[in-house]
């Protein structure tokens, strides 16, 4: 079994919270899929294929820092970069449920998500 629900661990090492990262991408980003079938990745859905609540996700953050923000980074570079169409209210709905994953145990820092969306002339609004 790849992951234990105690109350100090979601995953048992850091190791496999990278193999649940790395194979939640791959579930997302399966070849062959049109935009209509494929899943952007985000931190909910990661939540939902490990079977974690967004609070399980929440302490990876204390006990696996580093591959939490690599999470993190992963799902925030996917949203940025997808060919996709996705409305900016999805993505800025994203943005801050990512931000907010985790609050309640530590000031977010004052950090803000600038949200800038393009007509398909790529003049920005």
């Amino acid at each position: 079994m790849e992951s234990i629900h105690t109350e100090n661990a979601v995953f048992e090492t850091e190791a496999v919270f990278r193999r649940k990262l790395k194979s939640y991408i791959k579930h997302c980003n399966k070849p062959g899929e049109d935009e209509k079938t494929r899943r952007l990745p985000n931190a909910a859905g990661f939540c939902r294929f490990c079977g974690i609540s967004r609070e399980g996700f929440a302490r990876l953050k204390v006990t696996y820092p580093l591959m939490y923000d690599i999470a993190q980074s992963t799902f925030l570079d996917e949203a940025l970069n997808t060919k996709m169409s996705n409305s900016a209210a999805n993505m800025s709905f994203l943005a801050e449920f990512n931000r907010s994953v985790g609050e309640g145990q530590e000031e977010s820092g004052g950090d803000t998500v600038r949200l800038i969306t393009c007509h398909d002339d790529g003049d920005a609004l």
